[in-house]
């Protein structure tokens, strides 16, 4: 995942999660996502920050939200399945909480 995944989380949290960020602070938020996404894969764990994205992703439930959760635990190797398995099921988020 890229700053630009992480640009699209942050801008549709703002709307969907009552952000009330000006355009600046989406992208700071974005920018913060994304380093501590890349400080977690490099590092073998989690921040804070990527648990409380992912868990927002997760109570959101959209399939957008989904496909993004997904993306995150797969490029950070925290689950080890195909696509068909995340669809069909929401067991697996509890390992990110």
């Amino acid at each position: 995942m890229g700053y630009e995944d992480f640009y699209d989380i942050a801008e549709y949290g703002n709307v969907n999660w009552r952000g009330s960020f000006t355009p600046k602070e989406v992208a700071t938020n974005a920018y913060l996502y994304y380093a501590d996404y890349c400080y977690s894969k490099e590092n073998d764990t989690l921040t804070e920050t990527v648990k409380n994205l992912a868990k927002n992703l997760a109570e959101d439930g959209s399939v957008e939200c989904k496909e993004w959760l997904y993306q995150i635990a797969d490029g950070l190797g925290l689950i080890d399945m195909n696509w068909q398995d995340f669809i069909d099921t929401d067991a697996w988020l509890t390992v990110l909480q």
